[in-house]
């Protein structure tokens, strides 16, 4: 038999598990020290429970046929039995009924089981969708990474609720339509680029369903996590593009038909989603993940028939699954030492199970006794799973400033946001003078009063004017200058993109037409863009002119009736409004610029990090061969010497060159 019964049932045992203290209360409960679920936790996070449905499928043509009975009683869309005690006729003897029970009989268990949603036979796959992962895709674009993933035994129905047939598509399907159902809703506010990878985890070997290419090695990554080397990401533009490599890896996954299910999956499969969000107004990035998980079934060789290959598939497909019995045993009791290494299904599952991550798993059984001890497993899998925490915290990339060109510029940038709020604050705090000279005495008349009143309401008028002005004035300013940010950083994108793609060849001039075609048509959109800021700018200042002479003509009016004095509190109180609004805007502009050169840093970081591993790689390749000559030799030593940073020097009184451009991009004012 290919599953080790007292192994599976050691991994679920209360003598093999560590238990809370006494007194320890749901606030003891500790994460793993290991991987991403201990790591970056702030006042950001918040912490969830996974969310356990289960779905009972309704029963197989064998089952009908023999006639088993069923040992799952669904009592509500929260609660369920197990092993619920069956109706009898009672037994009479000489008209009286007999009270004793069948000593030969097994007694039922009749197990009560609650968990956040339980789905009958009767449900159908649009029922579960809407139950499980459609209110998700609001956490995903939040910023949170999301993963989902069903479990069962073999034929308990996992496939046909994550991918479904054609006239009735599984979550999968669906939640794919209702992700790019709410970008296009928020298409205004945000951008979003989207890429796909789908793998497999097959005899203990990770593959790539969308690319034909050999065993993936996983590796760790201290931002990232578990990564699968070499897995490549495919970038999608319409969901037609999704679905159809949705598509594409079903059919490549590895299927095999047993005893049990016709349609067998042998192996774990993996779809993942990449999004990442620009928000327009702010500039922030989010970069957040959508892992949607079709474990293979849990399996007994006298159930599945199994023999050769397939049983050597079946005793990897429990292996993995043991293993992850276990990490879901140590995370729910708060064991220290989660074994996420015992296989690579526990090291890609690593964040769903107790990182950062929102996770819903679904777990599928049958209703008959045919499947009674696969279907108790599932359950007491599921029960445990509902402990397990999660941390989860918003993915908002955070440059950590490798590129040294820029780190100077940056440490200026947060220098005087620093500056300019400390100055905001004391402008704010700033008690506005009252001068003695506006009490008006006892003599003034009545009349002189009304006509003071009524020139402080019209010169109170116009300075408000002239206040709105100046916030449109230093809005548009603002906008203005991150539209030419951006151009310089499209501009600067295009030059190295035509140093790296001009050849002699056609062929290879025409295949990157598409990315010169893409940075052409960013920057004029942003030229167009900046020509309307402009015309709206120029009917601001023609309007903030007019002003300015009516103020003008009004001051000669308040003068000549000796009132200047009298308004004094009028104009100060004006004037530091006026002083709070610039340094608000310059502020604002401030955090913006940083913001932008931040990501453009990280750009920059990873454009250099990639482009230095393949020019390594051809390095090595061609001192192989020995092909490379003395000259190539030695700038590739020239260039690691500048990556290091060795040649970055700068004096103080050096020339700044065009760099004073981009600095006076960061400053706004009215003058």
């Amino acid at each position: 038999m290919v599953m080790n019964k007292r192994d599976l049932d050691k991994a679920f045992s209360p003598n093999k598990i560590k238990r809370f203290k006494h007194g320890a209360g749901a606030n003891q409960f500790k994460p793993s020290t290991s991987g991403s679920t201990s790591k970056n936790l702030n006042s950001d996070e918040s912490s969830t429970s996974i969310k356990v449905i289960v779905r009972v499928r309704p029963p197989n043509e064998r089952e009908q046929q023999d006639n088993y009975r069923s040992v799952v009683k669904v009592v509500d869309d929260k609660m369920m039995i197990f092993d619920p005690k069956e109706e009898e006729n009672p037994f009479f003897y000489h008209g009286v009924a007999q009270k004793g029970r069948d000593l030969l009989k097994k007694q039922n268990k009749e197990l009560q089981f609650m968990f956040d949603h339980v789905f009958d036979m009767h449900c159908t796959n649009d029922e579960v969708f809407v139950g499980t992962t459609k209110e998700i895709i609001f956490d995903l674009l939040e910023g949170y990474n999301c993963s989902v993933f069903a479990y069962g035994a073999t034929g308990a129905g996992k496939t046909h609720t994550m991918l479904g047939k054609e006239n009735d598509p599984g979550i999968t399907y669906r939640t794919m339509a209702e992700l790019f159902c709410q970008i296009e809703s928020q298409s205004e506010l945000r951008d979003f680029n989207l890429g796909v990878t789908y793998l497999e985890i097959y005899n203990e070997n990770v593959q790539d369903l969308l690319h034909k290419t050999g065993p993936l090695a996983l590796r760790e990554d201290g931002r990232a996590g578990v990564v699968v080397a070499n897995l490549k990401i495919i970038t999608i533009k319409s969901a037609e593009e999704l679905l159809s490599l949705l598509a594409q890896g079903n059919r490549n996954r590895t299927q095999h038909p047993t005893d049990s299910n016709a349609e067998s999956s042998r192996s774990h499969a993996v779809f993942q989603v990449y999004v990442n969000i620009t928000n327009k107004l702010d500039g922030q990035v989010k970069q957040v993940k959508l892992s949607m998980i079709d474990l293979a079934g849990s399996e007994r060789a006298s159930a599945t028939g199994c023999k050769g290959a397939r049983f050597k598939e079946g005793a990897n497909i429990n292996k993995s699954l043991l293993a992850l019995g276990n990490c879901i045993n140590n995370l729910a009791e708060g064991v220290k030492h989660i074994p996420y290494r015992d296989s690579k299904l526990t090291r890609l599952l690593k964040d769903s199970l107790g990182g950062n991550c929102r996770t819903v798993m679904i777990a599928n059984i049958g209703p008959s006794s045919f499947s009674y001890e696969d279907t108790y497993n599932t359950l007491r899998y599921a029960n445990r799973a509902k402990k397990i925490k999660t941390h989860m915290k918003k993915n908002i990339i955070s440059c950590e400033m490798h590129v040294t060109g820029y780190i100077k510029l940056v440490e200026e940038q947060k220098k005087e946001i620093n500056l300019l709020k400390q100055k905001l604050l004391t402008m704010e705090s700033r008690t506005i003078p009252r001068n003695n000279l506006l009490s008006e005495s006892d003599g003034h008349s009545e009349e002189n009063k009304k006509e003071l009143k009524d020139m402080r309401e019209r010169l109170s008028e116009i300075l408000e004017k002239r206040r709105v002005l100046n916030d449109k004035v230093l809005s548009l300013q603002s906008t203005d200058k991150i539209l030419c940010c951006r151009i310089q950083y499209k501009i600067a994108a295009d030059k190295r993109l035509q140093n790296l793609t001009t050849s002699f060849n056609s062929l290879v001039e025409n295949q990157n037409a598409s990315g010169k075609s893409r940075v052409n048509k960013s920057l004029l959109h942003f030229k167009r863009q900046r020509d309307v800021v402009k015309l709206q700018m120029q009917q601001v200042w023609n309007e903030l002119c007019e002003v300015e002479g009516d103020i003008a003509t009004l001051n000669v009016e308040i003068k000549s009736k000796s009132m200047t004095e009298k308004l004094f509190d009028t104009y100060q109180s004006h004037k530091n409004t006026l002083d709070n609004l610039r340094l608000q805007h310059q502020y604002d502009h401030a955090r913006k610029v940083c913001s932008l050169q931040q990501c453009e840093m990280e750009s920059l970081d990873t454009i250099a990090r990639t482009m230095s591993g393949t020019l390594q790689t051809y390095y090595t390749m061609m001192c192989g061969y020995g092909t490379i000559t003395d000259k190539m030799n030695m700038e590739f030593r020239q260039l690691v010497k500048s990556l290091e940073g060795v040649r970055n020097i700068k004096w103080a009184d050096a020339d700044i060159g065009t760099s004073q451009d981009s600095y006076s991009l960061t400053c706004i004012s009215i003058d």
